[in-house]
């Protein structure tokens, strides 16, 4: 029996899904402390913004879940200083291509609703209504099933490959917001 490449992936990633999920600002969002909370929130949207901000652009149309995550990336802008010079440009052109950020942007949906559950006052404040955006079931099953058909091993190694360096991405512009 054929391994899903779903699964694969998952495998794949979960040393650097670790690592970004026990980071600043992530751990300290999903952690139960309320200490320094909106910084960690403004970071953690930052992050949001700076990596899926160009992608999220080119897939605005195909879903209104690409199209309410975007709005409210730039809504944060009015409320927030983000470095212009921060920008995650995805060179693929592609939907295939593109299934990465698709992967890791809507898993991550996933662990707001985790988060969502610790602290519900997240949805009064600085973020709330990206906070609020549904978990798409259909687009997850629809990536699922994308993913479990790429069969070609040298494919799978690059979406598993560019899945790896999203994740490394948000890790170290998370680090940079604690810097500042």
């Amino acid at each position: 029996m054929q391994v899903k490449m779903r699964e694969i992936l998952k495998k794949e990633i979960q040393e650097f899904h670790d690592r970004l999920e026990n980071s600043y600002p992530f751990f300290h969002l999903i952690s139960g402390s309320q200490q320094g909370e909106s910084k960690v929130v403004r970071d953690f949207l930052i992050c949001q913004k700076v990596c899926f901000e160009k992608f999220l652009q080119r897939k605005s149309k195909e879903h209104s879940f690409f199209e309410n995550i975007g709005n409210s990336l730039n809504n944060i802008s009015h409320n927030i200083e983000i470095d212009s010079s921060l920008s995650i440009i995805p060179s693929a052109t592609t939907s295939d291509q593109l299934i990465h950020y698709e992967y890791v942007l809507i898993g991550s949906r996933l662990g707001n609703k985790e988060i969502l559950r610790k602290k519900p006052h997240l949805l009064k404040g600085l973020g709330a209504d990206y906070f609020s955006i549904s978990f798409p079931l259909d687009l997850w099953g629809d990536i699922c099933d994308r993913l479990n058909a790429i069969h070609d091993v040298q494919t799978q190694r690059e979406v598993i490959t560019c899945s790896q360096m999203l994740f490394l991405d948000l890790y170290h512009i998370g680090q940079a917001c604690n810097m500042s």
